[in-house]
């Protein structure tokens, strides 16, 4: 389908306002168009995620914060029951520090950017300012840092803030160390700087006096093919004036470079001051007992300093030390011997999760702890002897995601060292998607999950530096299936997140990649390799901040285990033989002969140096042999921007179309062509999820309900054409029925309206699995129950509002939809439902019978038609057609009857009313009219308790026509939390129906004799006497 956005140009005084010239150029869909397709937040919660730090309000410790690694910031007000994300529609999902204001804890300060270094840190947009709690947030700048280690608040004057700045991690920048604003983030004076290649990781205050605070200068540099973690520029700092000075503390701390420093100020006792300090050979613990004047080495403990780097001390024992790290120390003697506080208990990965960042002691009540790490959020209320895990914040960082076959099909994931999982796209269940729902199905820091599209049991999943494993679900057998290389070859070198492909050609053929690619026609049982495809440079020559790192470099290469390997690989769908290759040294390489011959790329891509820049994805189109997409990571490189190209020729020649992102869209980690329109693309950036409906062209960005954050992988289903999408940050969501954007082109988008197709619509049982959970539980999203329409406006119009009808295939309407009279994009659910029937307010009608359905769009003065089937489950019990009908019918006729139970009470309830009134009025009315309105009154009333119940008892409690035709209606068709049936009635239930319909008329006889005999006899008597006449409704008609 070739689209129509070579004319279409939108006016800068009104987005949603269209003029066309003829020959203009593509514009983007302006994104607010696309903002009614909303994405389901399916988690998991489970595995939770990296949480970087946390702030509590010690004067309501119930209400905290959490600052993520790469899943923004999240606030309970109930201890955790119940959490709100607050930084969706910020331009950051990393927070390094959060910090609450002392005086006012309703002023939060953020720094963005955490602080970890790993080869999977983003990055930071500066520091961000609150006074209403997290409601609404001021940026208060610092953009270029990147990565912030500590924010410091006056205790008393929360105007004046210090930021740790580390700054940028792959490259040198000025805006590093520490600053100082005394107006509230007005402006900001630098305070510390040390130089472009060292920051400031952690930054503590005296609580006692302000004016003194210490600083930990970091040197440090992450590069494509390793780390160096050490310097002359690391050290310990210290100012007694408020940051106008500032002089290096060294006495009692070891001589020769140093790496991380991690800072610890007693609450109680400020003299006393702790720090865990990275050196080669005299690391560890180190305490200060006269505020940082001299020093004495405790413990050699300092678990990948790197990495943590965090000490913290209780405020009500200076001698009760934490080390945070892997796994969680604790020490009673100051330091001197610590004791590993959270075993892996009952057994290996069951209890807490070993990796720890973040740790709040309550000063209140020391045996209150707050625990932060790469598993998620602990609770202890026992001094850490046991945790309570809060797993209902989805966090997970999904590196990978695979799809199957099932209906609903399930969703695989690797996620950052929290192991492989897999679970529903949707459930069958009213309360969605639980935790319980997905189940770990490997180890490790997971990664590349495929499935077997012919057997849904065998999924290749993978773990961190291509440890590929076969799983069978359905036994749980694991076979470890990683090639290696024959005794005495060069050892074969993974990236950390390693490639996984299965042919798809032949389901038995699949691809892993190394520094080769390795491919196994067996299922992985045997394999042959290739060359080597990479640069294959020796990393050990190259330099890192100006010299090469050796054995004397602190945490040398910690996070990057090799480099010089096939980072992503692809199979053309359309020519079986077509290879494709990425690498993390920049190369792109293509085979046409099953990877017998190779031919680089390397050089072709207009405006991008590839040299050491990462492929983040290579991509062979399902249309077209010859063409592909290739992506480039160069952030690693110290450069931020999306680098996106296309070849239609094997790579003879490249087109770019990463200069139409957005500059705020980031790097570019992952495109998706559509499985039948290969003009529809999707990319995955480091900051969200965008579409074109040009092959590239131009991009809006997919907000709506999706926030900031790191997107890492995209799946469109093979069969259901969702869109999978596995955030690095906040787990994984789901956009379903990409048939509209499909659609979507500039014709359509100059009409005043349109209506999408709508796909075919499935009937299942939605049922209840579980009771009384309470509040603190995550649920994912499940799909909008029956057939999503989706429709277009190009204006706003308050006075014609849309009008959606939904007919049956004899043109009878079924049900009517309420539709938005705002532009853009817009999608309704129709529940598969027909609507109620006059006098029945509340409840619903009867599932439709499967068949052939339509929907009609009023709207700008025309009709839109689209027409779709309604199905049933084909999981469900066998059900014949004739059933599905006598089903319909037969509650179609019970609901009519709830109808006319709830017309005739509406009209008694009317008349009562006025007689009421009327009879209240005893000065007024003889006695006589009063004797025939109480008569009148005591027939309307035993009426009314045949009809609905007593007034003075439960409905239920006591027989009546509505609570009957209620509990028939909800044998058959179930309730809000228990499922019915798709069969049609007993017997038993059809002579209750009869029998129903019987009571019934007999009931709206004595309705209607009231109406017409008795009120107009009661209307004569008060007319003499010159009362107001009973206004009664007509009579009423019995259900046919």
């Amino acid at each position: 389908m070739q689209r129509d956005l070579g004319i279409l140009r939108w006016t800068a005084a009104a987005v949603l306002t269209l003029s066309f010239v003829a020959a203009a150029a593509a514009q983007p869909v302006p994104a607010s168009v696309l903002d009614g397709l909303e994405l389901r937040a399916i988690g998991p919660a489970v595995m939770g995620g990296r949480i970087d730090d946390l702030a509590v309000d010690e004067s309501r410790p119930w209400i905290f914060y959490l600052g993520t690694a790469s899943g923004g910031l999240w606030k309970t007000t109930n201890a955790g029951t119940t959490w709100t994300s607050l930084f969706d529609d910020q331009p950051v999902s990393s927070i390094g520090d959060v910090a609450l204001a002392p005086s006012d804890p309703e002023i939060v300060w953020v720094g963005t950017g955490e602080p970890n270094n790993r080869q999977s840190s983003t990055v930071g947009r500066g520091v961000f300012k609150s006074t209403d709690g997290g409601a609404s947030w001021d940026y208060v700048g610092l953009t270029d840092t990147h990565h912030i280690g500590r924010v410091a608040i006056h205790p008393s004057d929360p105007a004046t803030v210090y930021v740790a700045a580390v700054g940028h991690l792959w490259g040198p920048n000025a805006e590093r160390g520490v600053f100082r604003t005394s107006d509230g983030g007005k402006s900001w004076d630098t305070v510390l700087f040390i130089d472009e290649d060292t920051g400031v990781v952690d930054l503590a205050m005296d609580p006692t006096n302000p004016r003194i605070l210490y600083a930990a200068a970091y040197q440090r540099r992450r590069t494509p093919w390793g780390f160096a973690g050490s310097g002359p520029g690391s050290g310990l700092y210290k100012t007694t004036d408020a940051g106008e000075t500032w002089r290096r503390l060294e006495r009692g701390l070891p001589e020769g470079p140093l790496g991380r420093i991690g800072l610890a100020v007693h609450r109680a006792d400020p003299r006393i001051v702790y720090a865990t300090v990275q050196h080669g050979d005299a690391g560890g613990v180190y305490r200060s007992v006269d505020r940082g004047e001299t020093w004495e080495q405790m413990s050699d403990l300092n678990p990948r300093p790197m990495y943590y780097s965090k000490i913290r001390v209780d405020p009500n024992d200076a001698s009760r030390v934490y080390v945070l790290g892997a796994p969680f120390y604790v020490s009673d003697d100051d330091g001197r011997t610590f004791t590993r506080n959270i075993e892996m208990s009952p057994t290996y990965d069951v209890g807490v999760h070993g990796d720890h960042h973040a740790l709040w002691v309550d000063p209140a009540n020391s045996r209150h702890l707050i625990l932060g790490g790469d598993g998620g959020l602990y609770v202890s209320w026992d001094t850490s002897a046991t945790w309570d895990k809060v797993n209902n914040i989805p966090l997970g960082q999904f590196y990978a995601v695979g799809v199957d076959l099932e209906m609903p099909y399930n969703i695989y994931g690797g996620l950052q060292d929290t192991h492989s999982w897999g679970g529903p796209s949707a459930t069958r269940r009213h309360i969605g998607i639980l935790n319980g729902d997905w189940s770990q199905i490997n180890f490790g820091d997971g990664m590349y999950q495929q499935v077997d599209p012919t057997d849904p049991d065998t999924i290749y999943t993978e773990s961190q530096g291509g440890n590929i494993v076969r799983f069978n679900r359905a036994t749980g057998d694991r076979k470890a299936i990683k090639p290696y290389p024959p005794a005495g070859d060069e050892a074969y070198r993974f990236h950390w997140t390693s490639p996984i492909a299965i042919s798809p050609h032949d389901a038995n053929r699949i691809y892993l990649g190394g520094n080769r690619l390795f491919t196994s026609s067996d299922r992985g049982e045997t394999w042959s390799a290739s060359s080597d495809l990479t640069r294959a440079e020796d990393r050990d020559e190259l330099p890192i901040m100006g010299r090469v790192p050796d054995d004397t470099t602190l945490s040398r290469h910690d996070g990057t285990s090799s480099w010089g390997t096939i980072t992503t690989l692809a199979e053309s769908p359309v020519a079986a033989g077509v290879l494709w290759i990425g690498t993390d040294d920049g190369l792109v390489q293509v085979s046409r002969d099953e990877g017998q011959t190779w031919t680089s790329q390397s050089g072709r891509f207009p405006g991008l140096d590839d040299a050491r820049a990462l492929v983040s994805r290579v991509v062979a189109s399902n249309a077209d042999p010859g063409r592909a997409y290739a992506a480039f990571d160069r952030h690693s490189l110290d450069d931020f921007r999306p680098y996106l190209f296309t070849t239609d020729d094997y790579g003879g020649s490249w087109r770019a179309l990463g200069s139409a992102l957005p500059d705020d869209a980031g790097w570019v980690n992952v495109v998706v062509e559509h499985p039948t329109e290969p003009d529809l693309l999707f990319a995955g950036t480091e900051t969200g999820l965008f579409v074109s409906i040009d092959r590239g062209a131009t991009w809006s960005r997919l907000r709506g309900n999706f926030p900031t954050v790191p997107v890492d992988d995209l799946v469109i289903h093979p069969r259901d054409h969702d869109l999978v999408v596995g955030t690095h940050g906040r787990s994984l969501y789901v956009l379903d029925d990409l048939a509209p954007l499909v659609e979507l082109s500039g014709e359509v988008l100059r009409s005043p309206a349109h209506l999408f197709g709508v796909r075919t619509a499935i009937q299942f049982h939605l049922w209840k699995h579980e009771s009384y959970g309470a509040q603190r539980q995550f649920v994912g999203a499940n799909p909008p129950y029956g057939a999503i329409v989706t429709y277009y406006r190009r204006d706003a119009d308050a006075d014609a509002a849309p009008t959606l009808t939904v007919v049956d295939a004899d043109g009878r309407t079924v049900r009517t939809l309420d539709g938005e009279d705002e532009p853009g994009l817009h999608r309704v659910a129709w529940d598969l439902r027909t609507s109620l029937p006059d006098g029945l307010d509340t409840g619903r009608g009867p599932l439709v019978p499967p068949g052939r359905y339509a929907v009609r769009l009023e709207a700008a003065g025309a009709r839109h038609e689209q027409t779709f089937e309604v199905t049933v489950d084909p999981g469900a019990a066998r059900v014949t057609a004739s059933e599905h009908q006598a089903r319909y019918d037969f509650l179609t006729a019970v609901n009519a009857a709830r109808g006319t139970v709830g017309l005739s009470v509406a009209r008694l309830e009317a008349v009562t009313d006025q007689v009421q009134a009327l009879v209240d009025r005893e000065d007024e009315r003889p006695a006589t009219v009063a004797d025939a309105a109480t008569e009148l009154l005591d027939r309307a009333s035993g009426l009314l308790e045949t009809l609905r119940g007593p007034d003075d008892g439960p409905a239920f409690g006591n027989p009546n026509l509505r609570s009957d035709a209620s509990r028939l209606f909800g044998e058959l068709d179930g309730g809000d939390v228990q499922q019915g049936t798709f069969g049609g009635p007993t017997a038993v239930q059809r002579a209750r129906l009869v029998a129903l319909r019987d009571s019934l008329a007999e009931a709206v006889a004595g309705v209607n004799a009231l109406l017409a005999t008795e009120v107009p006899a009661l209307n004569q008597a008060i007319t003499e006497v010159g009362l107001p006449w009973i206004l009664a409704a007509e009579p009423l008609e019995l259900p046919r």
